[in-house]
């Protein structure tokens, strides 16, 4: 069990309360996944070559509407866009750029995360002769910025998750897939 935890377990108690928590929690009895309110951060030691902090700092709710600027909105009718924006931050300096590996659920059910690419356009201006276009209300962060990068580096960005009607908001966000992921944010 890490630090952070056994801080939230003893915030509040007695000295004895707190040292009959952090006594209880001294042995390991393998991997566990960190249970975490949106806002808080968590340490991922993917492997020797990625350690990182991720929070998850908020989730918002979209409308369907959003998503009319994206090509064939009728392929989103009937589904809600959550924007779960998020934050890296290199503990050490890392060979590999982390990929971004946030996982949402509504109940058990995993959301879709869908990926916008932005859009070249071409115009009729001979100076401009393309624009670019992207969807401005949720970006992915630029994890290359990290690869390489000294501690304390730290990128934003935002994924987001689609809901069918009747599955509702997120209910937790997790890093990865794993049986058991390194982080769990639950708003």
């Amino acid at each position: 069990m890490n630090h952070r935890m056994i801080r939230l377990v003893t915030a509040g108690l007695g000295t004895g309360a707190a040292l009959l928590a952090v006594t209880g929690c001294s042995h390991d009895s393998g991997p566990t996944t960190e249970t975490l309110r949106i806002g808080d951060t968590a340490t991922i030691d993917d492997n020797e070559q990625l350690k990182i902090q991720a929070a998850v700092t908020t989730i918002d709710t979209g409308s369907s509407a959003d998503l009319n600027e994206l090509q064939n909105p009728s392929k989103y009718a009937g589904k809600t866009p959550y924007y779960v924006r998020y934050r890296l931050t290199t503990t050490a300096s890392s060979a590999t750029a982390p990929s971004e590996s946030f996982v949402a659920f509504a109940g058990s059910k995993q959301l879709t995360h869908l990926s916008v690419i932005p859009s070249l356009d071409v115009t009729n201006d001979p100076e401009h002769p393309l624009s670019s276009h992207s969807f401005d209300k949720c970006k992915s962060a630029a994890t290359d910025k990290l690869k390489n990068a000294p501690a304390g580096q730290s990128v934003d960005g935002c994924i987001i998750f689609l809901s069918d009607n009747g599955d509702g908001a997120p209910t937790k966000v997790q890093w990865g897939l794993k049986k058991t992921p390194a982080a769990v944010w639950k708003p």
